[in-house]
């Protein structure tokens, strides 16, 4: 699911994203929600140039993305882990446009 605002102040923009992905059948893996989240500012000053703020996993959930099975009887599994919550910067500048 994903919502997306533009603000009255024209160049601003704000969009979430967010998936919920249910537990694994006949694994012993729970359910994980993940949210993410970014703000931009576009053509400031009226220029080519765009300012973005954005956070990956903004609740800062610790999951397991894919489970690894190496030998279905054996009793030990693994898994491969999501990205942590990671956040940045972006600042772009859009040329002869």
């Amino acid at each position: 699911m994903a919502v997306g605002y533009i603000s009255p102040v024209r160049p601003l923009t704000f969009s979430f994203n967010g998936a919920y992905v249910d537990p694994q059948v006949g694994k012993v893996l729970p359910g994980y929600d993940l949210v993410n989240g970014r703000v931009d500012l576009r053509n400031i000053g009226g220029r080519n140039i765009d300012f973005g703020l954005w956070v990956r996993n903004v609740l800062g959930k610790t999951y397991i993305s894919a489970p690894v099975v190496l030998v279905s009887g054996f009793p030990i599994s693994s898994g491969n882990y999501g990205e942590p919550r990671t956040y940045g910067v972006d600042l772009r500048n859009r040329w002869g446009g």
